[in-house]
């Protein structure tokens, strides 16, 4: 399984709440076609890169192989509601399933029953800022126990990102804009990538300290 399952591994022993991780989940936007005058409310806008992208979401193991590829659809669609939207093929498939996913997926925790979800514990009075300073609510800090859970979590979900980095870098096509007029020639690439990525399981990934 490498040595980078070998830290997983030893890093989730050390952290008891993070021992049963067994799926981690992730979406990243790539380039699609170029063209011009694509405006910011057009459905192809990713704000991440501020031009037309394509968003995949992407199940994955410890070990970096992808278990499951969606996509590509727009990236104006929140992680939080493509979970609502997978909700039923998710909890047939995914039973007892232990999710880590980045604040994104924070609704993970909320619409399945049947699965965990381990994101960041969200600031207290972090959300629904306002300028007028009388509705302001004062900010709480998180407990020496939450913000310790948070770097943890943090340091475990973000090898989720390794085959991303790959893929992009790897495949220079999914680096920058297609030429080409067919949206589904890009969604089969990536897909093909995501296939030729578990086949080569054994790459030195960098495991992020």
């Amino acid at each position: 399984e490498g040595p980078d399952m070998e830290k997983i591994t030893e890093f989730m022993e050390e952290n008891p709440d993070l021992q049963k991780v067994n799926i981690w989940i992730d979406s990243t936007d790539f380039a699609k076609i170029k063209y011009h005058g694509c405006s910011k409310k057009s459905s192809d806008h990713s704000f991440k890169l501020n031009r037309p992208e394509l968003r995949f979401t992407t199940l994955e193991s410890g070990s970096h192989h992808i278990w499951k590829i969606w996509g590509g659809y727009s990236p104006k669609l929140h992680d939080g509601e493509f979970l609502q939207l997978k909700k039923n093929y998710m909890e047939k498939r995914l039973v007892n399933a232990v999710i880590i996913g980045d604040g994104h997926y924070m609704k993970g925790s909320k619409i399945f029953k049947c699965l965990k979800f381990h994101t960041p514990i969200k600031k207290p009075g972090s959300s629904c800022p306002t300028n007028d300073k009388s509705k302001q609510t004062p900010k709480k800090k998180l407990s020496p126990a939450q913000w310790k859970y948070n770097k943890e979590q943090k340091h475990l979900c973000v090898c989720v990102e390794s085959p991303f980095s790959w893929i992009k870098t790897t495949f220079s096509a999914l680096s920058k804009p297609w030429q080409e007029d067919d949206d589904q020639l890009t969604n089969l690439v990536h897909f093909a990538a995501g296939c030729f990525n578990n086949t080569l399981c054994d790459i030195n990934y960098e495991w992020h300290e």
